[in-house]
């Protein structure tokens, strides 16, 4: 575990696809946290020696004012990672998940200027793979090999992020000529699929992967024949590694941490859970130190 935890802030509720792993703890209304209330927040976390924060959803390109935000972000001088699926960068996009609304399109350029790191999903070597994960969009896969030359013609750096699941395990290393032919992609992340959240937990039975099955995939891909170029750094993040490092706020402005054991070692019974535990609420100032103090100091966090 972190000596402090990572702030994940869900700056939107709807999204372009539907994940049905996905580990996430929407928004209960469409409300959505002010401009105003994050950057306060993230100017106190700045005050207490925080320098990074991850934006996520939903999908952060559905938020109205996100290019505006991300300015506002940046001239606080924070590493900026964007988690996106990235669809409104080809044009006029649809959300079809927590709201149907249609989104203008979003510049690359404006991505690559305010973002450092932006996180792409990328699920499979195929469209038929990518859609036993995340559904609902049948052509995804040549979308985000769009997506990717864009950003890539854009100059952003790029982070691909892999959830490992049943489905997708032995299609892994075909992937390995596609990250390598984006100089764009600086980081590939392959995570262990982890049983939490409503649908993480509801669809644990379809994606969930052992340990000696991850770890096996580890090995099989460092030892390939055609290992990723030296400017692609490969991680595999697996549940245990991953758990008790991360704080989340959801769209609505809701503090939170999975309602698991704050250690290194999963417990098959605690860990695997559709609940959360609740912080504070961004939305109320004063909430904003005690967020941060359990963020500073997760051993304090009181799991019920």
């Amino acid at each position: 575990m972190r000596e402090r935890l990572s702030l994940n802030i869900s700056v939107a509720r709807s999204c372009f696809v539907q994940c049905l792993g996905c580990y996430n703890h929407f928004g209960n209304t469409p409300n959505l946290t002010s401009t105003e209330n994050i950057l306060s927040f993230l100017s106190a976390a700045k005050d207490r020696g925080f320098t990074k924060v991850t934006l996520c959803g939903g999908d952060p390109l559905s938020r109205p004012d996100i290019i505006n935000l991300l300015q506002k972000i940046k001239s606080l001088n924070f590493f900026i990672s964007l988690d996106t699926v990235g669809t409104p960068i080809l044009g006029e996009a649809k959300t079809i998940f927590y709201g149907s609304s249609f989104i203008p399109k979003v510049d690359e350029a404006d991505i690559a200027k305010y973002v450092d790191l932006v996180g792409i999903p990328l699920e499979g070597p195929s469209n038929e793979i990518i859609d036993l994960f995340r559904t609902r969009r049948p052509n995804q896969f040549d979308e985000q090999i769009l997506i990717l030359k864009k950003l890539s013609a854009a100059q952003a750096k790029i982070c691909i992020n892999t959830v490992v699941h049943k489905g997708n395990i032995y299609h892994i290393e075909e992937m390995l000529p596609i990250v390598s032919s984006f100089n764009g992609i600086k980081k590939w992340q392959l995570f262990q699929f982890m049983p939490i959240g409503p649908l993480g937990y509801k669809n644990r039975n379809i994606y969930e992967v052992n340990d000696e099955d991850f770890f096996l995939l580890k090995d099989k891909i460092i030892q390939h024949n055609a290992p990723p170029p030296k400017h692609v750094n490969l991680e595999f993040k697996a549940k245990a590694e991953r758990k008790g490092n991360y704080m989340f706020i959801d769209s609505e402005g809701l503090a939170w941490v999975p309602n698991i054991t704050m250690n290194e070692k999963w417990d098959e019974q605690k860990d695997t859970t559709h609940k959360r535990l609740v912080i504070g609420d961004l939305n109320i100032l004063e909430d904003h130190k005690k967020i941060l103090e359990r963020a500073l100091n997760p051993q304090s966090i009181k799991i019920e």
